[in-house]
């Protein structure tokens, strides 16, 4: 009952979720009209994924790490699907399991999404900005996990992002650089691949907004 081995399982938990976060107010009965077997899919589902938490889990961890490890693989493989639909859906749970997640959940969430994130940049990049950004904000959640040559795959990601991709927000991706900057302690060393693209892009487009005046702040501090 509580398995994410079936693609139709993924889709219909996500939109079961966004019926339940529009209907709040609700007993958890009217949510599904009545339907006790769909309700009890959706909570069984729903605990599997309380068990990845580190605050709301209550199992030894032996046995969170046996029921999440499973639906894990299983939707990590989904948001690998050609399937956009079912590939997006299947990252929402990933989000929401990467949310305040153990450790041992996080970790292959992160080296998962980088991965999918390194395709999308490298493919289509203007046909994939939703699914971009979300992966985008998968590794935010779990930037504390991520290892330093992880850490500048994103950056070296989120420059290819910042250059040559007209799509994506170049809000989005200066924060996101802002935020790896503040992780580390040396980021002027440990991103230093990836500085002269900055500072190209800096000079290119300060005239333009606060985008090109951050990154170029970005290039000349160390912010330790």
């Amino acid at each position: 009952m509580g398995s994410m081995d079936r693609p139709e399982t993924i889709v219909a938990l996500v939109e079961q979720m966004k019926l339940v976060a529009s209907n709040l107010d609700l007993p958890i009965a009217a949510w599904f009209e009545g339907d006790a077997e769909q309700q009890k899919f959706f909570e069984c589902l729903r605990w599997c994924t309380i068990l990845a938490s580190t605050t709301r889990t209550h199992f030894a961890e032996s046995h969170v790490k046996r029921i999440v490890g499973k639906n894990l693989r299983s939707l990590l493989r989904h948001c690998r699907s050609s399937d956009v639909f079912l590939a997006d859906a299947a990252r929402l749970l990933v989000l929401n399991h990467a949310a305040g997640g153990l450790p041992f959940v996080q970790r292959p969430i992160a080296k998962a999404t980088l991965g999918i994130l390194e395709e999308l940049v490298e493919s289509n990049m203007s046909a994939n900005t939703s699914s971009t950004i979300l992966c985008d904000y998968i590794l935010g959640v779990v930037l504390r996990l991520l290892d330093k040559p992880q850490r500048q795959k994103w950056v070296s990601l989120l420059v290819k992002l910042l250059m040559d991709n007209d799509d994506f927000p170049k809000s989005t991706v200066v924060c996101r650089l802002r935020m790896l900057w503040l992780a580390d302690d040396d980021p002027i060393r440990t991103y230093a691949a990836a500085l002269h693209q900055l500072q190209l892009f800096a000079e290119s487009n300060l005239e333009w907004g606060y985008d090109g005046y951050d990154v170029k702040l970005l290039t000349q501090c160390s912010c330790s």
